[in-house]
């Protein structure tokens, strides 16, 4: 799997840890017994938010999709890379925003969007098309 922690370090004492292995021992123990709902898929935690999310069966109707439009208020507003070059052989760090400015050709297209009212958090898939 593919992450980063952006520009943030885990917090030290994250309220959302778990002794994995009292929870191991309770599934093993209701297996055994029989009693696992085949519906249930689980949780995830956000963070060190100490919020737990159960994660239920992903129907067409969750997805949700969000429209920035370019050059407005509440949109995106491009700094840089209008014209670039992607290369796989010199991937880039997505939590370092220093494009190059001189006269080398860009490789990576740095977008600014309007402050987040929180936190974003990702759980399942995510798709972004520009």
């Amino acid at each position: 799997p593919w992450g980063h922690h952006l520009t943030a370090e885990r917090p030290r004492s994250a309220a959302d840890r778990v002794n994995l292995g009292s929870l191991y021992v309770r599934w093993a123990r209701a297996a055994i017994a029989g009693r696992l709902d085949p519906d249930r898929r689980g949780v995830i935690t956000l963070g060190g938010s100490g919020r737990w999310h159960g994660m239920g069966r992903q129907t067409a109707d969750t997805a949700r999709t969000a429209t920035w439009p370019f050059d407005a208020r509440t949109g995106l507003r491009l700094l840089h890379g209008a014209e670039f070059t992607a290369d796989p052989a010199r991937p880039v760090r997505s939590d370092d925003l220093a494009v190059p400015a001189d006269t080398t050709s860009a490789d990576r297209c740095l977008l600014l969007s309007p402050p987040l009212p929180r936190p974003l958090d990702l759980a399942g898939p995510a798709t972004a098309r520009l």
